[in-house]
Formats: structure tokens, C-alpha cells, sequence
């Protein structure tokens, strides 16, 4: 029994909680249809792990192909899949520097998408981050470490995205929806030639920009 309110509630506002103030892309049955029933997208839903007899929480993001589970995002990656697979949303993430470990929270992202080519394909995806550190490991919190979290953040998310991207393209799964964003884009698009031969020739850039907008004591 999850919850004073039973478990239907208990279990639909965790994944609500995750969605909204966490690393769980927005998430429900509308949306799952929609991509489950569209072409040149692949759906995608929470996993829900018993932590106890009274207690949930989402451990990932199993992605669904054919009926079946195709692949599995970990609580690791989801950070990442979610800023490719949401247009807009917030999350949590830590960053390492040499003088301490920050935690930004209330990150706050927006991606675009362009298409720079469509013979061969090319997608370019930039993502913007606005964030605040509620937590750092170090003893003062100086500018130049802000400045220099920035820079990390934006390095680890152009590759780690890419690294989504690129085994995405090799399990011929499409969860960010480039193939629906492409069609959207040419006219005459052949569904069948983009699965069997474009999207694994897609070239795709990932270009991220992070802004660290509030924060605790800066010397």
C-alpha cells in the first residue's frame, strides 16, 4: 500500500514529481499514444521501482520498439535523454570541478532544432540551460569556478548526448523524434527509405549553452 490516498495516486504523483522537479521526461498515456502511433518516433515510459513495502520511486526509462522493450535509460543518463527528448522542462544534475562538487538545481532548458542538410541529412540540436547551485563542496564559491562548471556542463552534454544519439541511431530507435522532425521538413518524405537507410547516415550536432543565473555566497 503506497500512500495514505491509495496507490494509484501515490504512483501518479510520483511520476508527476519526477517529470516536474526531476530527470523523468513529461510523461502519460496521451503522450506515450501519440508517439507510439506516430511515425519516425519511438515511445517511451518511466520505470517504476518498489524501494519498499510503502515506497517508489522512478529508476529510468525503458524505451518501447515493436512491443517490446528496445533499451533502458538509467538514472545516469536520464538527465541527458531528457534535455533531448524535451522541448522545455527542469531538472537536477551534479557537477564536478577540481575545487568542489556543485549540485545545480532548478535547471531550466529549452532545445531547438535545425535542419543544416537534407542530402545527406544533417540535424543540428541546441540546448540552453538556465540553472542555480544550491550546494557546493568547496569552502567559497568564487565566479571562476561558476564560470568554470559552465564550461564543464556544456562539454559533458554535447558528448553525452551524442553518445545517446549515436546508440539511439545504432539500435535504429528514434526516442528524440528526428525522423518526425525531418518529415515535418521535406517535402515527399519516404517514411520507408528514412528508416532503412537516411537515419543511419543522419549526421547530428549537438551545441549546448549553460547559464548558472543564481547562487549561493560568490567571492
Amino acid at each position: 500500500e503506497y500512500g495514505i490516498r491509495g496507490n494509484a495516486t501515490y504512483i501518479s504523483r510520483t511520476i508527476e514529481n519526477s517529470a516536474k522537479h526531476e530527470n523523468l521526461p513529461k510523461t502519460d498515456l496521451q503522450r506515450f499514444l501519440a508517439d507510439f502511433y506516430q511515425e519516425g518516433k519511438t515511445p517511451y515510459m518511466p520505470q517504476l521501482k518498489q524501494m519498499s513495502k510503502e515506497k517508489m520511486e522512478v529508476g529510468g526509462v525503458y524505451l518501447i520498439s515493436n512491443g517490446k522493450i528496445a533499451d533502458y535509460i538509467n538514472t545516469n543518463e536520464m538527465f541527458f535523454f531528457k534535455l533531448l527528448v524535451d522541448r522545455s522542462g527542469h531538472g537536477i544534475h551534479k557537477v564536478e570541478i577540481e575545487e568542489g562538487k556543485a549540485a545545480i538545481r532548478n535547471i531550466q532548458h529549452k532545445h531547438t532544432f535545425k535542419l543544416v542538410n537534407n542530402d545527406p541529412y544533417h540535424i543540428s540540436v541546441h540546448i540552453k540551460i538556465n540553472g542555480s547551485i544550491n550546494e557546493f563542496t568547496g569552502n567559497v564559491l568564487k565566479q571562476e569556478y561558476i564560470d568554470k562548471m559552465e564550461k564543464k556542463l556544456e562539454k559533458e552534454i554535447n558528448e553525452k548526448c551524442m553518445e545517446l544519439i549515436n546508440r539511439f541511431k545504432e539500435k535504429e530507435l528514434d526516442p528524440v523524434g528526428f525522423g518526425h522532425f525531418a518529415k515535418s521538413k521535406t517535402r515527399h518524405f519516404d517514411q520507408d527509405e528514412w528508416k532503412n537507410v537516411l537515419y543511419k547516415d543522419l549526421k547530428v550536432t549537438v551545441h549546448s549553452d549553460v547559464k548558472i543565473i543564481q547562487a549561493g555566497v560568490i567571492e
